[in-house]
C-alpha cells in the first residue's frame, strides 16, 4: 500500500461552493433552504512520485442553535 499525502492549500481558486447549514437548512423556518457561498481551495495529493492538484471546501457552515446548542463541539 503506497503512502498518501492530502494537504489543503490556503490558495483559494474562482470557485465557490453553495453550501447548506447542517444540521438545520432552514433556519428561520420560512420554507426556503438557506444557501452559503463557501470558498473552494487547491488540494494537493500526493504519492511521493506523483502530485495532483484537486479542488474542496475547507470548511462547511454548521447551525449551532443557541436556544439548545450543541454540547459535543465544546472543549
Amino acid at each position: 500500500m503506497k503512502e498518501v499525502t492530502i494537504t489543503v492549500s490556503n490558495r483559494k481558486t474562482d470557485d465557490t461552493y453553495q453550501a447548506r447549514s447542517y444540521p438545520d437548512s432552514d433556519k428561520d423556518n420560512d420554507g426556503t433552504i438557506e444557501l452559503y457561498n463557501a470558498p473552494v481551495y487547491e488540494v494537493e495529493i500526493s504519492t511521493g512520485k506523483s502530485q495532483k492538484i484537486w479542488k474542496a471546501v475547507r470548511f462547511m457552515p454548521y447551525w449551532n442553535d443557541p436556544i439548545s446548542p450543541s454540547l459535543k463541539n465544546r472543549s
